[in-house]
């Protein structure tokens, strides 16, 4: 006999709404307080032109990952200082191990198209440069944009939040 087991939900509320969160990043809403629906998605572009999954909610849209991370991360709902990082870099992603709780300079440390380097017009060469709790750091000027890009790399692994190795700030020219 085959068993079909449901993955586990916490359920939370949201204006006044019962959702359940699963941790495979399913959400349910409530309806006649005591029957769920699964949730469809509805996805917004947010500024950074990234797709958000979004439930609407008393005529307010709101972010399904928030909804997943108070759940099971404990982050507090409302907290706007608080960031949910999508650790594989897929907004479309909720599940709760591709989920953490980050600083907004946390958040802004798992992106893969920074260089993390300029070129001085005056000189011609490439000056390398890590933002480390909002202080410019200095990585030093080197001859070719590899060489710029690679002292960031470096340095990116010792001052940032570590992800898994396919987040190790490739470079998009």
């Amino acid at each position: 006999m085959i068993t079909f087991t449901e993955p586990e939900y916490k359920e939370v509320e949201v204006y006044g709404k019962k959702f359940r969160a699963f941790t495979n990043g399913r959400i349910q809403r409530s309806f006649r307080d005591k029957y769920f629906r699964e949730v469809k998605p509805s996805y917004h572009t947010a500024k950074e032109k990234k797709e958000y999954w979004r439930i609407k909610v008393k005529d307010k849209m709101f972010p399904a990952h928030r909804i997943t991370a108070s759940a099971y991360l404990g982050l507090d709902i409302w907290d706007t200082d608080k960031k949910i990082d999508h650790i594989d870099r897929n907004t479309k992603n909720n599940a709760v191990n591709n989920l953490r709780i980050v600083t907004v300079s946390e958040n802004s440390q798992n992106m893969n198209n920074v260089k993390g380097f300029s070129l001085n017009r005056e000189n011609g060469k490439y000056r390398a440069r890590i933002i480390v709790n909002g202080k410019h750091i200095c990585l030093g000027t080197h001859d070719t944009e590899d060489g710029a890009h690679n002292a960031y790399l470096e340095a990116k692994k010792k001052y940032h939040i570590s992800n898994n190795d396919n987040c190790q700030g490739r470079r998009e020219v």
